[in-house]
């Protein structure tokens, strides 16, 4: 009843039967969509050329394709439907029919000249959109009619890659059985092996692995498959690799090793795992070509926990870059960019673990201002004597309205105390001139055996020092103040 009413009103309709393209490309596309062979079959005769409709770039022939309706294909063809015919993006009605799976028409379409082995735009082959679909029927078909294996697209990625990057067991296992190079890289240097790590896909590294995969095989920066599963914190793929004997000590071009990258990425799993492997240990302090640490850049990452870890194995604080940078340095410079609360702690934790060195070269191209007054204090915790980089760094840190009393705690009379703060005054602006006066004119009447533990008393009763509960011991202060704060000063 409907076909009769339709073409009732096909050999009506002045609009259908006139030049209106538009017209005539919306019904026979809703036809061609809805596998409506009857439909199609009869205007057919009303188009004069099948080839030069489109529809979003696409032919007749493709969107049939894509319908999977095998007659209309075959009608399509015999109505002369270009079987090369191609889309916008290059692709031919073979890698559509290809894409969706559908064997007959793939069938049809290669027993008509369909070209196996063109490339799309792209450079996907019609074996490469099987292999990236996982359809395993067709993919033996192509194979059986001598498609190239080998063909990769623009890229390099071959067939064999698409099918681990999908995780296509079975394809992999095809291709691996009909010969495909499991070491064949693309053009950055990538193999199978370290797109199947990348995508954690462990069932096919084994595959791999088993059809005898270079494990320690570089990208061209020196990247190896281990390294991949270290940028990614790929756990279950990094105890594989390792199990089966991949060298945890190959580094990048630039020395980077896994431990660099675990640290650097933040993957505290991953770090701890290395430094349980018994070579792990030896690449606790090894730079990399900038100078730079495993902890150097957990350090410039602002990654604590990561921090924790590598010093409780060995992790030297102190080691410095090739521009001479410690991890203070990096662990300012990450305080000065960063808003997160957590550095003052990683930068407490720093100055705790290795406050002898690290205040006697205390970095002065460092701006002070981003240094908060508890760091400040930890300074004057850590130090056996007081430095002008003590000085200068709390007299910045010191709010003026604390002035008077600190000056006051420290045994300086009021009116001494009142000239230095108005000095700190210029107008509107407050600057820490006075201060640092000050406490140079009372550092110079006092012994030195007094200064640290007195400054420590009068900063601790002015409430300048905060909850900060640090072991002396743990600090590195000399003999002289763990005696005076244990005789009350």
């Amino acid at each position: 009843m409907m076909d009769n009413v339709f073409f009732w009103l096909l050999e009506k309709s002045t609009s259908i039967l006139s030049d209106d393209k538009e017209e005539k490309s919306d019904i026979l596309l809703n036809a061609i969509k809805d596998r409506d062979l009857n439909t199609v079959a009869q205007l057919i005769d009303v188009v004069s050329d099948v080839n030069k409709m489109k529809f979003e770039g696409k032919p007749l022939l493709s969107i049939a394709a894509y319908s999977r309706h095998v007659s209309i294909v075959k009608l399509l063809v015999s109505n002369g439907a270009d079987i090369e015919g191609i889309d916008d993006k290059g692709l031919t009605p073979l890698h559509v029919a290809c894409s969706k799976g559908t064997l007959k028409i793939v069938q049809f379409l290669v027993s008509k000249g369909g070209d196996i082995n063109r490339q799309t735009s792209a450079g996907m082959t019609p074996l490469a959109i099987v292999t990236e679909r996982g359809h395993v029927k067709v993919l033996e078909y192509l194979i059986s009619k001598g498609v190239d294996i080998k063909r990769s697209n623009r890229t390099g990625r071959t067939p064999l890659i698409w099918a681990c990057i999908h995780g296509f067991l079975p394809s992999v296992y095809y291709l691996i059985g009909e010969g495909a190079d499991v070491n064949r890289p693309n053009n950055r240097g990538w193999t199978s092996l370290h797109f199947s790590v990348f995508y954690d896909r462990l069932d096919v590294i084994k595959s791999l692995v088993s059809a005898e995969a270079d494990l320690d095989l570089p990208d061209k920066d020196g990247t190896t498959p281990l390294h991949v599963a270290c940028y990614n914190g790929r756990m279950q793929v990094l105890k594989y690799l390792l199990s089966i004997g991949a060298d945890l000590q190959k580094v990048e071009f630039d020395g980077t090793t896994a431990l660099h990258i675990g640290s650097a990425y933040g993957h505290h799993n991953v770090v701890s795992f290395i430094l349980q492997q018994e070579e792990g240990g030896e690449l606790v302090n090894r730079p990399d070509a900038r100078g730079k640490t495993p902890l150097h850049v957990a350090t410039s990452h602002g990654f604590t926990s990561i921090i924790d870890i590598l010093v409780s194995r060995g992790g030297d604080l102190n080691a410095q870059t090739n521009k001479g940078q410690t991890c203070l340095h990096l662990a300012a410079k990450f305080c000065e960019e960063s808003t997160d609360g957590e550095v003052k702690k990683e930068l407490s934790k720093l100055m705790a673990g290795s406050s002898k060195y690290m205040f006697s070269f205390w970095p002065l191209t460092i701006p002070l201002e981003f240094l908060s007054r508890k760091v400040a204090n930890v300074m004057v915790r850590s130090s056996s004597a007081i430095s002008d980089e003590v000085i200068l760094c709390l007299s910045e840190e010191i709010p003026n309205g604390k002035v008077l009393t600190l000056g006051l705690k420290l045994g300086i009379s009021q009116a001494t105390v009142a000239r230095f703060e108005s000095t700190n005054v210029k107008g509107t602006i407050v600057t820490s001139m006075g201060t640092r006066a000050m406490l140079y004119a009372w550092l110079n009447a006092t012994a030195s055996a007094e200064a640290i533990p007195t400054l420590r008393r009068a900063l601790e009763e002015s409430d300048l020092l905060g909850d900060w509960d640090y072991s002396w011991s743990r600090l590195g202060i000399s003999n002289v103040c763990i005696s005076a704060r244990s005789s009350g000063g």
